[in-house]
């Protein structure tokens, strides 16, 4: 009874905004940006927004059945929620996608959340995405996916469900849990083993502070976000299928994003190289040409200069790949090689 009076109360709330995303005229919804500004220019309270945006999504959408049977297929973010708005037929990347995106757009903070669930009682470890976002001051958590109805008898009902908008981060444990602890919201994160398991562990005692978690999250580059997130769930010791594809995606792109960022710094080390190269040239032209040693000196000096500063670039690499390694020797012995050289005439 308490339940219900709780959700009659949330649906009287935000009946008049609900009012009006069901009276939006067509043209506004035909692209994203469209929509974008409708919400904006409708809507000044950002909780007000933020509705209107959830219920639009879970109203608009319908669950992509088919794609269940599918392989699964990698894509990034922008092409997935164009996909979603087009189509209006997504799965939880989608729906959640798209809701960032318009958050975004109405300037709200929002957050993509991963993580498994518990549906009727039994364990779902098919991974799935919902939403976080910092309202009146406070980060909640709203699922909009579930939010727009549910597959029965292998078919998707349209129902649109009003407990997953705004939940209590109390009541989203007992159903959603985030693979990064973080996006619990609570002071004493449930642990992997004790969602998965239904059993007490000692630790969910430990406090945790997720504001202040959050605020390095958000503030952080990509590579320090997984890594943290893959800290945070190592952290826990407890090893289970639910976790093993997360785990594995992100172990995977810090392996990619650190290939990248060793590939773009060598760049920038080859870069300095090649100046240092042709500082060194010149003073040899200057050399062949018997111009004073002063000029000669200074060319090579700062040629010098140059090549210290590759030097020091490259030895500042680390954690680089394997498969760079080879790369990285090479262009330590240039630069040795170079360093000979330049000493070599500045002791002529």
């Amino acid at each position: 009874m308490l339940q219900f009076s709780l959700v009659a109360m949330a649906q009287n709330r935000f009946e008049e905004v609900d009012k009006r995303v069901k009276a939006i005229p067509s043209e506004q919804s035909k692209s994203i940006e469209k929509l974008s500004e409708w919400f904006n220019s409708n809507f000044e309270k950002e909780e007000e927004c933020y509705r209107a945006i959830f219920f639009w999504v879970a109203n608009n959408l319908v669950y992509d059945i088919k794609s269940l049977s599918q392989p699964a297929v990698e894509e990034p973010k922008p092409v997935i929620v164009k996909k979603a708005f087009e189509r209006r037929m997504a799965v939880c990347e989608g729906y959640s996608g798209l809701m960032d995106t318009l958050c975004q757009l109405s300037g709200i903070t929002t957050a993509l959340v991963s993580g498994y669930t518990r549906n009727n009682g039994q364990l779902d470890i098919t991974p799935h995405m919902w939403m976080a976002a910092y309202i009146n001051g406070a980060w909640t958590l709203s699922d909009p996916t579930w939010a727009s109805g549910a597959i029965m008898n292998n078919k998707f009902v349209k129902q649109f469900e009003e407990k997953y908008f705004l939940v209590p981060a109390q009541r989203m444990i007992q159903s959603h849990i985030p693979y990064d602890p973080m996006w619990q919201l609570l002071k004493k994160p449930l642990t992997h083993k004790a969602f998965i398991q239904l059993t007490n562990d000692e630790k969910n005692n430990v406090d945790f502070n997720f504001n202040d978690s959050i605020y390095h999250h958000l503030n952080a580059g990509k590579a320090a976000q997984y890594q943290n997130e893959l800290r945070r769930i190592r952290n826990q010791g407890f090893n289970h299928q639910a976790l093993g594809q997360r785990l594995n995606y992100l172990e995977g792109t810090l392996k990619v994003v650190q290939h990248n960022r060793t590939v773009a710094e060598l760049r920038i080390v080859t870069d300095v190289f090649n100046q240092s190269i042709e500082l060194f040239n010149s003073s040899v032209n200057l050399l062949n040409n018997r111009a004073d040693s002063k000029s000669v000196n200074t060319k090579l000096h700062e040629a010098k200069e140059k090549l210290f500063q590759a030097k020091e670039r490259l030895l500042a690499i680390e954690d680089s790949p394997a498969a760079l390694n080879q790369n990285m020797a090479s262009m330590m012995n240039s630069i040795k090689q170079l360093e000979e050289n330049i000493q070599q005439l500045l002791t002529r």
